[in-house]
């Protein structure tokens, strides 16, 4: 439901097939070996469960990746799985493809060309249509260089009782603009 998701582009459906005969392609592009992944993720249980079940998957189709733990450079691992979530996909995309907490330039030089000057594009833009344009061909373009790979997007929803008013129809987070918002009693205030 958010404005940043292209609903034009198809999404990639997981074929092992496919992948194992691309790593064959590369294994043999790359003189008969593939070297071997280092992949970090966040601390936590629940990622780390998933990073094994991705790493068991790559291994099936020849591909063999490490976890790491504590990467906190780069030069540290070939693969990164995050979990973010983007409540404002312009304001977000930039920290997210740059790994900085901030927009600088010089964080731009590990990214392709293409991707450096639709995200300089997309700060300098001054219209939201304009801005959504630039925002979906950037996510089209990076599925197509297969840089950044989304698994999944899980939708949040907020249940309000009917006696609550003033709550906004687009929310950024679940409390969001409260102290607008009216409650009506739904019990009886009087004694019996």
């Amino acid at each position: 439901n958010s404005y940043g998701y292209n609903r034009q582009l198809p999404q990639a459906e997981f074929d092992p097939a496919l992948a194992a005969a691309l790593a064959l392609t590369a294994k043999k592009h790359l003189g008969g070996t593939l070297p071997v992944l280092r992949m970090t993720c966040p601390d936590d249980a629940r990622s780390h469960e998933v990073a094994q079940i991705m790493i068991e998957h790559w291994r099936r189709v020849g591909i063999e990746v490490q976890l790491r733990k504590d990467a906190d450079s780069p030069d540290d691992w070939d693969i990164c799985y995050q979990t973010v979530k983007s409540v404002e996909p312009l304001m977000d995309i930039w920290p997210l493809l740059t790994l900085q907490p901030s927009a600088r330039v010089d964080a731009l030089q590990t990214l392709s060309e293409p991707t450096r000057r639709l995200l300089l594009e997309l700060e300098r833009t001054v219209d939201w249509t304009t801005a959504t344009k630039l925002l979906h061909r950037l996510l089209a373009d990076l599925l197509i260089e297969a840089r950044y790979v989304p698994l999944w997007e899980v939708d949040e929803y907020l249940v309000v009782r009917k006696n609550v008013s003033g709550v906004p129809t687009r929310l950024m987070h679940p409390y969001s603009e409260v102290e607008r918002w009216t409650v009506q009693s739904w019990y009886p205030i009087d004694t019996p």
